[in-house]
């Protein structure tokens, strides 16, 4: 198995996620899962709130429009 310690993106990043129409979020914290290989994305789109877990895919830096 190859292991990448390279995360597309960092904590303070603003993305979007992919679905049409999203808000703007914050990347709060980012973890590594050696069991699938990949990074996970904790992102809170309102202040005060929780954040979501987020595979690298389902996140964006531009925002997607209908």
């Amino acid at each position: 198995m190859t292991i990448s310690f390279s995360p597309k993106y960092e904590i303070g990043d603003y993305i979007y996620h992919v679905l049409p129409d999203s808000q703007k979020g914050l990347i709060t914290d980012i973890t590594y899962r050696y069991s699938t290989n990949c990074f996970m994305y904790e992102v809170t789109f309102e202040p005060d709130t929780i954040g979501l877990l987020y595979h690298e895919f389902e996140l964006t830096v531009d925002k997607n429009v209908i």
